[in-house]
């Protein structure tokens, strides 16, 4: 029988797997369809999928993360969440369909309206499959969402590209969203191996509500703070601006928000586990935001520096005008994979209301500066900067009150994440400067391949001649990982 730590390792690989190869799939048929479609075609959908992701969040009032960190549960406190989220679920759905014409107001584009319409039965089924999920990630049962998610993501992806092929347009991502949630929830109920019986506890869902709501709230505010740029743009700069955005946010954050959501998942029921041991939780943060800036740290930064040849070759000068953005986010990425790591602690030590606090102010700071932004200078470029500005400010005061929850102090943190930064910086300084030097056509792909294999094995040897207990631990514990 497998011991809780093995346990915990399996699910962290097999999590890894899952994002690694989701991210990969996902990435892949999104620069697919780029080839197919214009950006105005991803302008249409930008606002009815931010208004889709928005009530996705908040749909479950927390209720999925609350099952994760209550240790006894039984088929009727199952069942009770059960069918209150999916009274939810229908009323969101209902809710989301009649404001279509508000959203063809705001973008100034009916077919917006429609895609709005289009999409609003994603909510309800949504809600068939929240507690399926929620037991297969608090039994660490991620083989089985790996197998879930790679059947919906390659259907949904080869029937999107098909549409966008023969003329489809923006139909084409409304379809494979609605194909991927059916599949997803198939997919989690069948290998859960759990249903729902006709019982209600009234008294139980009340209670579970107690640590549910404000986590709803922090993440229903975080989710609209994070697309309110787009909501923005979409307004004051049109459809084609908010395209580009779009697009170059979501291939820069997409494939890191899928890796962060990888360990996140499965440091949250581990840390739940010792939520009263706050040296060991301490420990195991401090390890593995050293991880993420192990990985994350040359991913980002050689981005930056690759950032054109890379657009040029993989998409072709007809999107050379997220470039720009693509630099920006790929510190945004950065920021992201860190705070990620801290947002399991908040959940996992009942700091949800604090969370929740940290969360209104960081994100109404957020989007005033993006308002202003937007309305001042009127380019995008200035409003994805502004946005990872305020990200990064927002890292820093959440590292301030985990050093009060976690007994630690900034020190720590640095003594973390130095070794990756400054072996980065210090590669990308000698290929930013070779780069500015060389007149070779870069896009080519023998060449470009080549200069960024020779980015990271650089990066590797300067790691490990400056620290070498440090790239072998965390060399190590990748090696546990992949075996």
């Amino acid at each position: 029988m497998s011991t809780p730590k093995e346990k915990s390792t399996q699910a962290l690989r097999w999590n890894i797997v899952d994002q690694t190869l989701s991210q990969g799939l996902n990435l892949s048929i999104n620069i697919v369809l780029m080839w197919y479609l214009i950006d105005l075609d991803f302008g249409v959908v930008v606002v009815p999928m931010v208004v889709l992701g928005f009530f996705k969040v908040i749909q479950d009032l927390g209720y999925s993360n609350a099952l994760i960190h209550h240790r006894d549960l039984d088929q009727s406190d199952l069942s009770s969440v059960f069918w209150f989220l999916i009274f939810l679920g229908f009323l969101f759905t209902a809710i989301m369909y009649l404001m279509a014409p508000v959203v063809s107001w705001w973008t100034e584009n009916e077919y917006s309206g429609d895609a709005v319409r289009q999409l609003s039965p994603v909510i309800a089924v949504t809600s068939l499959y929240w507690i399926s999920e929620s037991l297969l990630i608090k039994r660490l049962q991620f083989k089985k969402i790996f197998m879930a998610n790679l059947i919906a993501i390659s259907v949904s992806g080869i029937i999107a590209i098909y549409l966008a092929a023969h003329g489809w347009a923006y139909h084409s991502l409304v379809i494979k969203a609605l194909v991927h949630v059916v599949l997803v929830c198939a997919g989690y109920f069948i290998l859960s191996g759990w249903w729902p019986s006709f019982k209600y506890d009234r008294g139980f869902v009340q209670k579970l509500g107690s640590y549910s709501f404000p986590l709803a709230i922090e993440q229903g505010l975080s989710e609209l703070a994070k697309n309110f740029d787009s909501i923005i743009i979409s307004r004051f700069l049109g459809s084609a601006s908010v395209g580009l955005y779009d697009r170059a946010y979501k291939l820069v954050t997409y494939p890191v928000r899928q890796f962060s959501a990888g360990y996140s998942k499965v440091l949250f029921p581990i840390l739940s586990d010792i939520q009263d041991e706050r040296m060991r939780q301490s420990e195991i943060y401090l390890r593995l935001l050293e991880m993420v800036g192990f990985l994350v740290f040359p991913a980002s930064i050689s981005l930056f520096i690759f950032a054109e040849p890379l657009t040029f070759f993989i998409l072709g000068s007809g999107w050379s005008g997220i470039i720009p953005m693509i630099k920006i986010f790929s510190i945004l990425g950065l920021v992201m994979s860190m705070s990620a790591v801290g947002n399991s602690v908040f959940l996992a030590t009942g700091e949800t209301k604090l969370q929740m606090k940290i969360t209104v102010f960081t994100r109404i700071l957020l989007m005033v500066a993006i308002l202003v932004s937007c309305l001042w200078f009127r380019k995008v470029e200035i409003v994805a900067l502004v946005y990872t500005g305020v990200m990064c400010l927002s890292l820093f005061i959440e590292w301030n009150f985990l050093e009060k929850i976690l007994h630690f102090n900034f020190e720590k943190i640095w003594n973390a994440l130095k070794p990756s930064m400054m072996s980065s910086v210090l590669v990308a300084a000698i290929f930013y400067f070779t780069l500015k030097m060389w007149n070779e056509d870069v896009t080519r792909v023998v060449l470009l391949i080549s200069l960024m294999l020779a980015y990271f094995v650089l990066y590797f040897v300067f790691l490990k001649l400056g620290n070498r207990v440090f790239f072998t631990r965390n060399v190590t514990l990748l090696k546990k990982f992949i075996q």
